[in-house]
């Protein structure tokens, strides 16, 4: 039997349905109450204008659900239809709307990045931070969402070649993080990293070699402290955020040194991958390949060789379940191995490889 027309029950049902599966990590199975929940408020909406503040909660919980599951052109749409829902309950609703727009202009414009809208995803994300820092002014318990959003919007500047912006961006966000971190710092540690991470990458980008270096450093040591606070995810960023260190000594030439962090993120994501293969083999093949290209600089060839070996291996086994989403990182990495293989004078076995990359992008 059908739901009925209209009923405000049936509806927070499904969207409270959805809300548990996703925290769960379910959130291919969240999708359908999601939507349904959607369907059921619209009717509602109908007769009651009221309901417009559950559907644009609605919307909004069904756009972050899509990125989770890779369908990311799908994600825009609902993210748009949240915020002009805030935008019309802003002009007509007695009570405020405005932190919720805020967060679904979050939303949409990481939605908008993931899509190649990078230009749009840009305006987004400053109307997302305006917001922000309009809430702020009279009620500070906003500045963790606000040096969020600086830290968003810094990405999407990089992304769209505004690089001097996106480090002036990412320096307020690491400073507003720096401040929550000195009061609470177990509850910002993990932040506090991750602004460091993205700002690191934006001055390497702008040719700053030796503060990017301090700074990647930086998040590495907030990272590690994040870890030991047992946040869960600083497993996968302590072990990023070498990678980023060793790439960061291979841009001031200082390859040698770089050996040691790009081997100890190898180790750390082999240790992890091994509790959740899943989660962490992509990262681990990534890691691989690193390593090999930093020995590869090094000229130690056929010390490289193993592993771009494994990282070919590992990235052909994730292309047989999902070819679209590492078709690329296969011929990527055939194309590593086989210029290794000329070095090391094996011309047959480079040509080999060479052909197995053309074939990977067919």
């Amino acid at each position: 039997m059908g739901l009925r027309s209209g009923d405000p029950e049936a509806a927070l049902d499904l969207a409270n349905t959805a809300n548990r599966l996703a925290g769960l990590g379910r959130h291919e199975e969240a999708l359908t109450p999601a939507k349904k929940a959607i369907r059921e408020y619209k009717r509602l909406v109908e007769d009651e204008p009221a309901y417009r503040v559950e559907l644009a909660g609605a919307y909004h919980l069904l756009a972050t659900l899509l990125p989770e599951v890779e369908r990311h052109e799908e994600a825009v749409k609902p993210a748009e239809c949240a915020v002009v829902l805030w935008e019309e309950l802003e002009k007509d609703s007695p009570k405020p709307h405005r932190a919720e727009l805020a967060a679904s202009l979050d939303v949409l414009a990481a939605a908008l990045d993931r899509v190649g809208k990078t230009g749009d995803a840009v305006k987004t994300a400053r109307r997302c931070v305006q917001v922000y820092e309009a809430l702020g002014t009279k009620d500070p318990t906003y500045a963790p969402d606000l040096a969020s959003a600086l830290n968003h919007l810094a990405n999407w500047l990089e992304h769209d070649g505004d690089i001097a912006e996106a480090i002036e961006a990412g320096r307020r966000s690491v400073a507003m993080y720096e401040d929550l971190a000195a009061s609470s710092p177990e509850a910002y540690h993990f932040n506090l990293g991750s602004a460091l991470n993205n700002l690191g990458n934006h001055l390497s980008e702008a040719g700053q070699g030796k503060e990017a270096l301090e700074t990647a450093r930086r998040a590495a040591d907030f990272f590690q402290m994040a870890a030991e606070d047992n946040h869960e995810a600083a497993r996968l960023y302590c072990a990023g955020a070498l990678t980023n260190i060793a790439n960061r000594l291979r841009d001031l030439d200082r390859t040698e040194e770089a050996i040691e962090p790009a081997t100890r993120s190898v180790e750390l994501f082999e240790e992890y991958s091994r509790d959740d293969p899943v989660e962490f083999t992509p990262y681990l093949a990534m890691a691989l390949n690193n390593l090999a290209a930093v020995l590869g600089e090094l000229e130690r060839n056929e010390e490289a060789l193993k592993p771009a070996q494994r990282a070919v291996d590992l990235y052909v086994d994730l292309a047989r379940d999902n070819p679209s989403a590492y078709r690329e990182d296969v011929a990527m990495a055939y194309g590593n191995l086989a210029v290794l293989l000329a070095d090391c004078g094996r011309t047959q076995e480079a040509i080999q490889a060479v052909e197995k990359a053309s074939q990977a992008l067919k």
